[in-house]
């Protein structure tokens, strides 16, 4: 509660549930930077295995959201000097936002997404990724990607957009 995270500002909780240890639920949180809010979500669910980050491993069994809504892109606080990169390798076999709901000019027209995916890492490199990002309120804008590095790189990444969408706004 009121913690500064990265710098992205303070974040704000409310109605958490669960335990720490394994399960929690937040009913609601907010992002806010110098300026406010810049953004909210709602009902944040992560179940994932805390132990495990005594071995530099952050390993989420599963981690959602039903909602998440970005007012505007946040004015970043000054970035600081100091410790170097913290490492941690990383488990996410499922991570999913049903409603990621981008306001107008934080990435272009507004626009809402489905987001599902999962994340692997070791030392800091990229070992898989799956994600699928699908707009819900035109059918114009998807992406689907698969990634693979298991000693051969595997990419399958398939990009779809059509004028007026947020990718062509991305392209432009």
């Amino acid at each position: 509660e009121g913690a500064n995270i990265w710098r992205l500002g303070r974040l704000h909780v409310e109605g958490v549930s669960g335990s720490g240890l394994g399960y929690l639920r937040v009913a609601n949180a907010t992002q806010s930077d110098i300026d406010g809010v810049w953004a909210r979500v709602e009902n944040l669910r992560l179940s994932w295995k805390p132990l495990n980050l005594i071995f530099g491993d952050v390993s989420l069994i599963d981690a959602s959201a039903a909602r998440l809504r970005v007012l505007r892109q946040p004015n970043l606080a000054p970035a600081r000097g100091g410790g170097g990169p913290v490492e941690f390798d990383t488990n996410a076999p499922a991570f999913a936002i049903a409603s990621l709901e981008l306001a107008d000019g934080v990435a272009g027209p507004a626009a809402t997404f489905a987001l599902s995916g999962a994340l692997r890492t070791h030392r800091e490199a990229l070992e898989a990724l799956h994600i699928d990002l699908r707009r819900l309120d035109k059918d114009i804008d998807s992406l689907r990607v698969e990634f693979a590095n298991n000693g051969a790189l595997k990419l399958d990444a398939e990009l779809r957009g059509a004028p007026g969408g947020t990718f062509a706004y991305w392209l432009q």
